[in-house]
């Protein structure tokens, strides 16, 4: 048989180029198309304004968040991992959305709106659904901020 000394240097570097590019847009979609797709997410069939309720509540009504709060979990995730939290609060550093992630959740929670946090591999599974037609995304017209008997979550009186 052929041996890897004999190919070409050339043919070895495009089979690695290649092979790394394959395994960064795998990556890629993984962590950032699977961040708003999904049976569980909401889609809107109308725009907002930016910077208002309706805006706000549809970043975390239609978008998930994975695994967080390590530094090495966050950095293969890109810190896509806080999806809500970056809609919410778009300046903000990566290490700040770390920190704000557990009140961030608190305060979801506090007002009834879901906050979705899974795997990345669920998300994946999720996301396939999607695109071949198995699964639909949740669909809300008009409003969120005026229909909130469609999303809100109902709170446990077990305190």
């Amino acid at each position: 048989g052929r041996s890897l000394g004999s190919v070409p240097l050339c043919w070895r570097a495009l089979v690695n180029m290649l092979g790394a590019e394959l395994v960064t847009n795998v990556h890629a979609f993984c962590t950032i198309v699977t961040n708003h797709a999904g049976s569980d997410l909401w889609w809107f069939g109308s725009g907002c304004k930016a910077d208002t309720a309706e805006f706000y509540l549809r970043a975390v009504l239609g978008s998930t968040a994975y695994d967080a709060g390590s530094d090495i979990v966050d950095y293969f995730h890109g810190y896509l991992n806080y999806q809500g939290e970056h809609h919410a609060f778009p300046d903000l550093s990566p290490l700040h959305y770390q920190r704000l992630h557990p009140r961030f959740k608190q305060v979801c929670a506090a007002h009834g709106v879901p906050y979705v946090q899974e795997s990345v591999w669920l998300r994946v599974k999720k996301t396939v659904d999607i695109i071949v037609g198995s699964a639909k995304h949740k669909r809300l017209q008009g409003q969120a901020v005026d229909n909130p008997e469609a999303w809100m979550c109902v709170k446990s009186h077990k305190d």
